[in-house]
């Protein structure tokens, strides 16, 4: 039964796709960038969820194939419900998809109990219990407040101001609307210190961890890095305090927000790391992404001082300053480019650079070493610091004579 029901689940992923795309195109209310947005983000969810449940029978699969399902099976709720408001119909149906469904649920599986359990299925040690029993309570008691509120918004101001609401058919006059209640609120600033200890628990786990474990870690590590980059450079910093949110849109296709891609890289980097999947070369991922990062921000910067200071030069040679800045930052580009990589690699990818160093050293003897011997012995000596087999030999044969194979010492 274990071996179908991921894909039973996958099918009903599906289903309730087709059922939202349906009601959002029969309302008026379809938006591609959107509904690609969550369909890229969540069937990265279930995809990865499906390949893990199925070949590993991991927990983190289950849970992923869940999130997908959750998020999908709401907002096709959700907009069935809304098509039957619209249409002069019951509002049964809207107001259930918002009780029933609950949107921290989904949130704190995603940010609290994937990091705990992540990537062994377990609680890194007996000491965060207190950590899961909390969080699990204050769900639980969240859940149940959301499921029994006596009504729901149904329209907002662009303040965030409910304006319309419709009465929950299995609510209670005495329970309020669980996001605007006092105590609502002291239950999501508990679920946000929960959020904050799952932070600390992959830390923890991280200090403790080598190997295969610390591997996998990493994988988490640069997909969340990543997303949280993106959510507090461009969505934070650029467009809300700066204002920017219309130039950015002019780098990115209407139909697609770049908010779903870097979620969808979170499930995909932990199936590469429970699957195994080139695993190790997680330290090369984070020093070229870490290195190409570093190096866009210092030629944007670069580009911006010299077109702002070649116009304060020559303000009436605009063009010409354009062109100049650009012919600077195209020369600065492959010597600036090795030198960061460097410095990365020096923090990042140490293997990599400790093996660059190695044979830079060798060739280095090798040109002013005239013993032939001495210069296989380093051969094989470098050989092993940078591939560390289990044994090597190395054979010469100069001058048509035989020689006895030359050993490195493997210690």
């Amino acid at each position: 039964m274990n071996r179908w029901l991921p894909w039973v689940m996958a099918l009903v992923y599906v289903g309730a796709a087709a059922v939202s795309t349906w009601a959002d195109l029969a309302v008026g209310t379809f938006s591609l960038a959107e509904t690609l947005t969550l369909g890229i983000a969540f069937t990265a969810f279930l995809g990865v969820g499906v390949a893990i449940a199925v070949r590993a029978g991991h927990v983190i699969g289950w849970l992923f194939i869940g999130i997908a399902l959750y998020a999908m099976a709401q907002n096709a709720m959700a907009s069935v419900g809304e098509y039957l408001i619209r249409s002069g119909g019951s509002h049964i149906v809207y107001a259930l998809s918002n009780v029933v469904f609950h949107w921290p649920t989904l949130l704190a599986v995603m940010v609290v109990v994937v990091p705990l359990l992540f990537p062994t299925g377990r609680l890194p040690s007996p000491r965060w219990r207190w950590l899961a029993w909390t969080f699990g309570v204050a769900l639980a008691v969240s859940t149940l407040l959301n499921l029994f509120q006596r009504d729901v918004c149904f329209s907002y101001t662009e303040g965030g101001d409910c304006v319309e609401s419709v009465a929950n058919p299995i609510g209670l006059q005495a329970v309020e609307n669980f996001e605007e209640s006092t105590f609502g609120g002291v239950l999501l600033a508990v679920l946000a210190v929960c959020v904050i200890g799952a932070g600390a628990s992959v830390v923890s786990r991280f200090r403790a961890a080598s190997g295969v474990e610390r591997a996998q870690l990493k994988w988490i590590a640069l997909s969340v890095g990543l997303f949280l980059a993106y959510l507090l450079i461009v969505d934070i910093v650029l467009g809300t305090a700066f204002g920017l949110d219309e130039q950015i849109a002019r780098f990115t296709p209407d139909w697609l927000d770049p908010f779903g891609l870097f979620l969808a890289f979170v499930p995909m980097s932990v199936g590469f790391a429970i699957l195994r999947y080139r695993l190790y070369d997680i330290d090369r991922i984070v020093s070229r992404t870490v290195s190409y990062g570093v190096l866009t921000v210092i030629l944007v910067a670069t580009y911006a001082g010299l077109v702002v200071a070649t116009r304060q030069l020559l303000p009436d040679q605009s063009d010409l300053s354009v062109a100049a800045s650009t012919l600077a930052v195209a020369a600065l580009f492959n010597p600036l480019r090795r030198k960061v990589q460097q410095q990365v690699d020096r923090r990042f990818n140490r293997s990599r650079f400790d093996r660059a160093r190695v044979v830079a050293d060798f060739t280095g003897e090798v040109r002013s070493q005239r013993d032939l011997g001495q210069v296989q012995l380093g051969l094989l000596r470098t050989a092993v610091a940078t591939m560390q087999p289990a044994c090597i030999s190395l054979w010469t044969n100069p001058g048509g004579e035989p020689r006895e194979p030359a050993h490195a010492a493997m210690d």
